[in-house]
This record gives C-alpha cells, sequence and structure tokens, in this order.
C-alpha cells in the first residue's frame, strides 16, 4: 500500500495526533553538559569526537546556546565530526524520538541529529538519517525525530547523535531523548507530522510533473492537532509525497483519515491511498478538498 497526499496549488494537511499532559523523562544522562569536561572536551554522559577523519574535528562544551546556557560544540574540517550521548537499551514495544536545536557556520557546512544503533556487543549496525541542513540566516534550526529500530531487528542499543557535515561549526542545545508506547492504530511512522528536521517533515518524499515546482515544509501555523503540520505550496499540474509503502494483510480494511486545509488554488488537493504490487500501482483511491470560502467538489 502507497500513502501519498496530492494538490494543486496551497495546502496544510495534519494527521491526527494527541499529545499527553506530562512531559516524559529525558534519557540523555546529561542533557545540561554539567560536570567538568574530560580529556576530548565533554562531561561524563557524552563522547566524542568521532568522524572522518578522526583528527579532523574537535567537541567542547560552550556557553552560546539558543537560551543563554551551556550547548554542545562541533568545530573542524573533513567529512564529518560527530558527538554522542551516552545510549540506551530499546524497549521494542516503545518509540524514541530526539529533539534539539542546532546552529551552522560555514558556507559548506551542514549538520544533523539522528540516530545510531548497535548490537549487543556494541557493533555499529546502522543509522537513522532525515537528511541534514546549512546555515539558516535566523540562526537555529529545531530537529524532532523518531527512531526506526523496527528496521534492525539485530540493534539493541541506540544513541542521540550530533553530527557536523564539511568545513564550519555546529551548536547544539535543548537535547532530548524521550520514549513512549508505540501507537498501534497509526500505520504511518510520521503521521502527526511532529518528526521534524528543520523545515522538512521527516518520512515524506515529494516529486512533482516535469517543470512543476512546489515545496513541502514543516509549518507551526495553525495545525490541527501537536506542534505541526505539513505545508505545500507551488504552482504544478500535480505534485505528491510518498510516506512509504506498507505491507498489507489480507482481510484488513485499510482507513486513511487526516485534516486538510486549502487556503487557496485550483485544482482542490486531494489525499490518496494507492494500491501496489511489485513496485507497481494497481488501484487508488481519492478524497478533495476545496480552497477555504469555496464549496467541496
Amino acid at each position: 500500500m502507497r500513502i501519498a497526499s496530492m494538490l494543486g496549488l496551497v495546502m496544510a494537511l495534519g494527521m491526527m495526533g494527541t499529545w499527553g499532559a506530562d512531559a516524559p523523562k529525558n534519557l540523555i544522562a546529561n542533557p545540561s553538559f554539567a560536570g567538568a569536561a574530560g580529556e576530548h572536551g565533554l562531561p561524563n554522559g557524552w563522547w566524542g569526537p568521532g568522524g572522518e577523519p578522526t583528527d579532523g574535528y574537535k567537541v567542547a562544551v560552550v556557553t552560546a546556546g539558543r537560551t543563554g546556557g551551556k550547548a554542545l560544540q562541533i568545530e573542524g574540517s573533513g567529512t564529518y565530526g560527530l558527538a554522542s550521548a551516552d545510549r540506551v537499551e530499546i524497549d521494542r514495544a516503545k518509540r524514541y524520538t530526539a529533539r534539539g536545536s542546532f546552529k551552522v557556520e560555514g558556507a559548506d557546512a551542514k549538520a544533523t541529529i539522528k540516530f545510531d544503533y548497535f548490537d549487543e556487543q556494541g557493533n555499529y549496525v546502522a543509522s537513522s538519517d532525515y537528511g541534514q541542513m546549512g546555515p539558516k540566516p535566523e540562526g537555529w534550526w529545531t530537529a524532532s525525530i523518531q527512531d526506526r529500530a523496527e528496521d534492525y531487528p539485530k540493534a539493541k542499543t541506540l544513541g542521540l547523535c550530533c553530527v557536523l557535515l564539511g568545513k564550519g561549526r555546529a551548536i547544539f542545545d535543548g537535547l532530548e531523548l524521550t520514549a513512549a508506547p508505540i501507537p498501534t492504530a497509526n500505520l504511518l511512522s510520521n503521521g502527526d507530522m511532529e518528526n521534524v528536521l528543520g523545515d522538512q517533515v521527516a518520512g515524506y518524499w515529494p516529486s512533482s510533473n516535469d517543470g512543476g515546482k512546489a515545496t513541502w515544509t514543516a509549518s507551526s501555523d495553525k495545525p490541527k492537532t501537536g506542534h505541526y503540520c505539513l505545508h505545500v505550496k507551488g504552482s504544478c499540474e500535480w505534485t505528491c509525497a510518498d510516506s512509504g509503502r506498507i505491507k498489507r494483510e489480507k482481510g484488513k480494511t485499510y482507513v486513511l483519515t487526516g485534516w486538510v486545509r486549502v487556503k487557496s488554488g485550483e485544482p482542490a488537493s486531494r489525499s490518496t491511498v494507492s494500491r501496489a504490487i511489485n513496485g507497481s500501482i494497481i488501484c487508488s483511491a481519492t478524497t478533495r478538498a476545496a480552497p477555504i470560502g469555496s464549496s467541496s467538489p
């Protein structure tokens, strides 16, 4: 089954989600970078630098955080440099979320926050990397990403990892790692649009017709629920964002629900469910929403 959202010109979309009243526990042992720095410039609960080359980057705790407190700095030149929080044991009944802010300096530099996975012996298995962001005129990017441990059955532990790519400097602040029970109803890994890296909603892959122009970005402008929605703007015959395929189970009925707010443009916005076999779409079902103030088709 292939899930996609399609539109003509402008759309804001947010799948239904809920937020608990109690703040979840931060699983990072030392999120405030308190305590004396060790040999490599980091306090207990953190390790680094790693990267390529290994001597190309330095890590340090600086007082240049987003809120004026202590923050993690990675600086240097090479392919990439990183620093990681202590690993935590994976509970397969829970979804892990990493959040934080980061600022990038350097014309060709990029940075990101990602998950690393390790097996029972501590060997590296894989990473969940939702992309990288370069310098931002306003300063800070926000990241809120979810793990994909279900893709790596051999993984026993995971860790939050801060990464700088290229030559420059990146500062990371407000870092947290939390865990919550995995929802059983929603099959979309990021249906509530709360999995965000910079201005991008993670887990959706946009495309458009030849010559068409469209942008798909995370927006905090009046989401139906939660903190973010998926905002789409462009001029094209069509554009869509594929959320990935879900293995279909015989005998089950699949229902797509969500909210669509269309500000302007023609034709109307659409949400589409497609069924694919061996990569080929064999049938689709579509719903439509007209621009605000007009009648639905």
